[in-house]
Formats: C-alpha cells, sequence, structure tokens
C-alpha cells in the first residue's frame, strides 16, 4: 500500500531535521506546547496516467514567547521539503516538491502564535487498475 504524503514527508524528509520543536503527523488538539503538525489536506489523480499530485500543510502552533523560534522551524522544513530531488521508493517516484504558500503568519489561537505553509507534491505510481505507469 502507498504511503500517505504526510507520512512520506515525515519519514523520509523531515526525520532527519533539527527542529528547536516537536513535529507531528496529523492535528494536535489540545496540545499547548509549542509544535508543528504535518497534515494532508487534498489530491489530484489524472485519470489516464499513474499521476496523483497531493498537498500537505505544514501547521505550527508556538507558545507566545516562541516566535522566532517558531518561524525559524517553519522556514527549516520549508528548506527541506522545497526543491527536493525526486525519490524512488518501492510503490513508484515521489517528485515535483513544491511550495504553495508560506511560511506564513495567520494569528494567535488561545495565546499560541500559528504559521501555515502547504506544498504540493507528484506521485507516478509504477502499476494500477485502471491507469497507466506514466514512465
Amino acid at each position: 500500500m502507498e504511503m500517505i504524503p504526510s507520512e512520506y514527508v515525515y519519514d523520509n524528509i523531515i526525520s532527519g531535521v533539527t527542529l528547536n520543536f516537536p513535529i507531528y503527523l496529523g492535528p494536535m488538539l489540545g496540545l499547548t506546547t509549542s509544535h508543528t503538525s504535518i497534515i494532508d489536506t487534498g489530491s489530484s489523480a489524472n485519470p489516464k496516467w499513474l499521476r496523483d499530485r497531493y498537498t500537505i500543510q505544514i501547521f505550527g502552533r508556538y507558545e507566545k514567547d516562541k516566535y522566532a523560534q517558531g518561524y525559524n522551524d517553519m522556514a527549516t522544513i520549508r528548506d527541506a521539503i522545497l526543491g527536493k530531488d525526486p525519490e524512488t521508493v518501492t510503490e513508484g517516484i515521489w517528485c515535483q516538491f513544491l511550495l504553495l504558500n508560506g511560511p506564513s503568519f495567520i494569528g494567535v489561537s488561545e495565546s499560541m502564535h500559528q504559521f501555515s505553509m502547504n506544498f504540493q507534491m507528484t506521485f507516478d505510481a509504477d502499476s494500477g487498475t485502471h491507469r497507466q505507469p506514466i514512465q
């Protein structure tokens, strides 16, 4: 089974990056300490070719005295993902790592600074049922 996009980013890109705060898969509702989350936000698929595009959001919530460190974590994550070289995995190739926007300050909630970034990436699968490989 194909790895979900957020899991791929977490395991294959972010796990080796040094950050100020922990990073989690999925939203961490109720967490009151500084952290970053990777969230799957959408996808589109080509009807003929095995080329799927996914969007993920990197969402950061940082304590009010941690604004600069939070922004630095977001920039570090951006630099790790943006323009990453294609990577072949068991089921196909992850490629085209594009920044759609961010890091952007999106406000304060519950005394936490919030930042957001959105990425698009492409997965070209090796095989499928009704569609043809693009390679």
